[in-house]
């Protein structure tokens, strides 16, 4: 893909980043795509290590010093890492801070009360006229979202780096074609999955499914629930049978014992599969390895 030819010869021509401005972002997705905005400029610092939890967690002096210094702070919102509001207000100064789930043209998946999801799109007006329940933070997971994103972080970079504005506005064009085919790419992929029921580990992926049409995913956690009750696990296991389910897709370092309890006795093939790029070296071209690896997972396991 052509974003993989741009990283090689940014790489080869090794520019100086001593005029680049500092620029911070929260998951590695959204460093992706910031990097992949800032390819030829500059790199953007990492606020959440590899494998932490997005949901709670505690800075260390390295990653409080990076928000104090930048001149961009790029986030998902308080949705997804409610611990790094106080921080962004208090150590980022005067830095431009972009929530990423508030921003124009998002498409969002509202969470309500009995688990199910409606979409709608940030900035639509309709979107305001009726009250909301809890937003599903995951929305990196849309791709077409990414592509809304990339064009605010290129515009948010060239406002504050005017001299370096015609690069960010070029890897953003050339970005969200690469992100055009990423969607091309993945709707192959993940065609044979198409009305096949399937177990996912946690509720994480309504994004994925609604672009691509597929079928809910049962949920063996909750969005709030650390850990089923038994009572709830006895109930997972009636539906995983009922519902003749034979795929459950699993992320890095899950309860195994939590999951061998729900499919004790089931037909059931485990997939793992990785929707933050924990196992992929962080940089511009993580966000399209990590989705061309979801959709190729999803897609394969357990279809000849």
């Amino acid at each position: 893909m052509r974003h993989i030819l741009a990283f090689i010869a940014a790489s080869l021509a090794a520019p100086s980043t001593a005029d680049a401005p500092k620029v911070a972002a929260d998951i590695l997705p959204v460093h992706s795509l910031v990097a992949r905005v800032m390819e030829g400029v500059g790199a953007p610092e990492l606020i959440l290590p590899p494998g932490a939890d997005p949901h709670g967690y505690s800075m260390r002096p390295s990653e409080a010093a990076a928000l104090e210094e930048s001149d961009a702070v790029f986030w998902i919102g308080p949705a997804l890492t409610p611990w790094l509001e106080k921080p962004l207000s208090v150590l980022s100064g005067k830095a431009e801070r972009v929530a990423l789930l508030d921003a124009p043209g998002t498409v969002l998946r509202e969470v309500s009360e009995d688990g199910d999801a409606l979409q709608d799109e940030h900035g639509d007006a309709d979107h305001d006229e009726h009250d909301h329940g809890p937003i599903d933070s995951h929305a990196w997971l849309d791709p077409v979202n990414a592509r809304t994103w990339i064009a605010i972080i290129a515009d948010t970079l060239s406002s504050i780096d005017p001299e370096n504005g015609d690069a960010y506005r070029a890897n953003s064009a050339d970005a969200q074609a690469e992100l055009d085919e990423l969607v091309g790419a993945m709707t192959h992929s993940l065609a044979p999955s198409k009305g096949q029921r399937f177990a996912v580990y946690h509720d994480a992926y309504g994004y994925l499914q609604a672009r691509f049409g597929l079928e809910d995913a049962l949920s063996l956690l909750s969005h709030e629930a650390e850990r089923p009750s038994p009572a709830r696990i006895g109930q997972l296991r009636e539906i995983v049978n009922k519902e003749g389910i034979e795929r459950v897709f699993v992320e890095p370092n899950v309860n195994v014992g939590l999951l061998e309890a729900v499919i004790e006795g089931a037909p059931v093939t485990i997939c793992q599969i990785d929707p933050i790029g924990v196992s992929i070296a962080a940089g511009p071209s993580l966000y399209w390895q990590m989705m061309t690896d979801l959709a190729e997972t999803i897609g394969s396991c357990g279809n000849p």
